[in-house]
């Protein structure tokens, strides 16, 4: 082999041109390359991260307003006013609405049972012409406590007019004696029952006696 490339040589210097070097000799000698590049990269890069973030929020808020509100307030009202003038047809009298029965003002003159009577029967007040004496029982209706004597039918004491609720409402304060329009049993027409609103007495008189009047009506 080294033959052949000196011969190369030597054809390509010319001939007689010495090449100024020559290859070793064939002898046996072999050039061997035995370096051997082992790189190894042992750099071990390890990154751990201890970083931490604990965010714990411990932050209470309890609300303990308690708002009571208690109302003790108490509005009671007892109307106690006896209405005697909310029907049309009592306008100028006092009206009893437990009977509807109309009262008519009292008179200031006294009278016989008679004369109290032609009264009441010519008598207009409020539009109407139909009134008439109270009788005795409606006398004594709006009379309170009357005794056992006056509720069996004969003569007795009540409360007066002014100590009687009912009365008081209708007629007011009225200390005088009244004509029924009830004749005394067993007397024929001699004599009549009298009602006293002053004292709360409950008698009869002769027919021709003198006491004021009251006329009724009713509403019903």
């Amino acid at each position: 082999m080294n033959k052949l490339l000196l011969s190369m040589v030597v054809l390509l210097a010319g001939c007689g041109d010495d090449p100024g070097w020559y290859p070793e000799s064939d002898g046996g000698d072999a050039d061997t390359d035995t370096d051997t590049d082992t790189d190894t990269d042992t750099d071990t890069d390890t990154d751990t991260d201890t970083d931490t973030d604990t965010d714990t929020d411990t932050d209470t808020d309890t609300d303990t307003d308690t708002d009571t509100d208690t109302d003790t307030d108490t509005d009671t009202d007892i109307d106690t006013d006896t209405d005697t003038d909310s029907d049309p047809e009592c306008v100028e009298g006092s009206l009893d609405t437990s009977t509807g029965l109309c009262w008519s003002p009292a008179t200031d003159s006294t009278t016989s049972v008679w004369g109290a009577t032609d009264y009441c029967d010519a008598m207009t007040l409020d539009g109407q012409d139909d009134w008439r004496l109270p009788t005795r029982a409606e006398m004594i209706g709006i009379l309170s406590g009357c005794d056992s004597d006056v509720s069996g039918g004969g003569s007795g004491m009540c409360n007066s007019c002014e100590e009687s609720p009912t009365c008081a409402a209708l007629l007011g304060w009225n200390p005088y004696d009244f004509w029924t329009g009830t004749p005394q049993s067993g007397d024929g027409w001699s004599y009549w029952w009298v009602v006293d609103y002053g004292t709360g007495s409950v008698s009869w008189d002769y027919c021709g006696g003198a006491h004021r009047t009251h006329c009724v009506r009713s509403t019903l």
